[in-house]
């Protein structure tokens, strides 16, 4: 992709299949299971969030005071995908994606998922 990726992109896109390169070169078969903007400045849905970072204290102060959030062109959101495979560790993958084309991303694995899956989060901020 030639401009910076926004939710929008990816929103669209919901339970459709991505192929990735791990930095070691495995090829993974992921969903994209959700896509997601970060909670609004000033708001208690971050405390409730387990996996929601809390910003220091005064970047807290800053956006409670109406200041424009520092961050990339595209926004700031997350994706979570899912993959029925072994555990990769974290770092650039290269995805696929049919519709999106390729774009390299950093992703973290997530953990074990329910359905014996491995779940791989990629925040872009």
């Amino acid at each position: 992709m030639t401009h910076a990726v926004t939710l929008k992109d990816f929103s669209s896109y919901l339970n459709t299949d991505f192929h990735a390169r791990s930095p070691c070169g495995n090829i993974l078969s992921l969903k994209l299971v959700q896509a997601a903007a970060p909670a609004p400045a000033g708001s208690l849905a971050a405390l409730n969030d387990p996996h929601q970072i809390i910003p220091p204290t005064e970047k807290i102060a800053k956006l409670m005071s109406g200041a424009k959030p520092e961050g990339r062109d595209g926004g700031q959101f997350s994706l979570q995908f899912a993959g029925h495979h072994f555990q990769a560790a974290q770092g650039t993958y290269i995805l696929n994606h049919p519709k999106l084309g390729r774009l390299e991303v950093f992703m973290v694995p997530a953990g074990k998922l329910p359905n014996g899956g491995y779940g791989y989060n990629a925040s872009f901020n």
